[in-house]
């Protein structure tokens, strides 16, 4: 098969991955709740925020002292080699899957070199990736005994496995949350709060289980300082967020972000490589 033709099947498995994920979340949260409303029945209003903060953070008490000392970047582990359960290097990871709560559920990695038929692409839940340490790597207990188990498609309970707790359905389930990749983000541009173009989106920031907790963001030249800046990363109901859109908005005006330290990726020393 040319590459050609390889990538393009490798990008509808990927979006078929995260349609078959949403589908399942949106089908098996119709009658969830939170709190002493579990299992009431369905809202008909816009959900609350699920993901991020959950309220807005004054930036001037902001700090980034927690994504330095527990924080990853989305950029370390993307690229990263994974090696297989003999310990042999077997490809690398494509992409992050990462559900409505903001928190990873598994990673897409292009595998090859030890099977018969070629490279191929396989999803594995993120309970079942073991970070190596001193180097990027990840090891995942792939064999080719059992690489059926770990198909791009995989099954609709895997997927959404633990990803949507506190979710309500909206009137249209396809417009409601669903399971994101990593790079629908990365890249996006910036708006603050007004719909001022700010920058774009350079990278993402997660502790250490899996959380998103701040969106990296590179400013616009007319801002001065190109930075990097860390954010906090405000989900789905905030108004901020949603994969579908080419930007990601800032719940801050211009004047809020302005006194917002440049955050130094060097400074980072809780790598999950570590």
């Amino acid at each position: 098969m040319d590459s050609k033709r390889m990538k393009t099947v490798v990008a509808s498995g990927i979006a078929a991955l995260t349609l078959t994920a949403s589908t399942a979340l949106a089908q098996g949260t119709a009658t969830q709740g939170t709190g002493n409303n579990a299992g009431s029945a369905v809202s008909r209003q816009a959900p609350a925020p699920i993901a991020g903060e959950q309220t807005r953070i004054d930036l001037g008490q902001w700090e980034y002292e927690e994504l330095y000392r527990s924080g990853w970047r989305a950029e370390q582990l993307i690229g990263a080699n994974v090696i297989g359960q003999s310990g042999e290097e077997i490809g690398d990871v494509e992409n992050i899957m990462i559900g409505p709560e903001g928190k990873v559920l598994s990673i897409i990695a292009e595998i090859g070199g030890f099977l018969d038929i070629g490279d191929t692409h396989v999803n594995i839940p993120w309970n079942e990736v073991q970070f190596t340490s001193g180097k990027e790597s990840v090891k995942v207990p792939l064999t080719e005994e059992n690489l059926d188990q770990y198909s791009l498609f995989g099954d609709e309970e895997q997927l959404g496995r633990g990803a949507a707790s506190r979710i309500q359905r909206m009137d249209d389930p396809a417009t409601g949350p669903r399971v994101w990749r990593a790079t629908e983000l990365t890249g996006d541009y910036v708006r603050l709060q007004g719909g001022e173009a700010y920058g774009y989106v350079d990278d993402l920031i997660f502790n250490r289980d899996g959380t998103l907790r701040a969106v990296s963001v590179t400013r616009d030249v007319g801002y001065g300082n190109a930075g990097p800046y860390a954010y906090p990363y405000y989900g789905y109901g905030y108004g901020a967020f949603d994969p579908g859109l080419d930007y990601y908005g800032l719940p801050y005006a211009e004047d809020e972000v302005a006194d917002v330290e440049p955050f130094e990726y060097e400074e980072m020393d809780g790598s999950v490589f570590q």
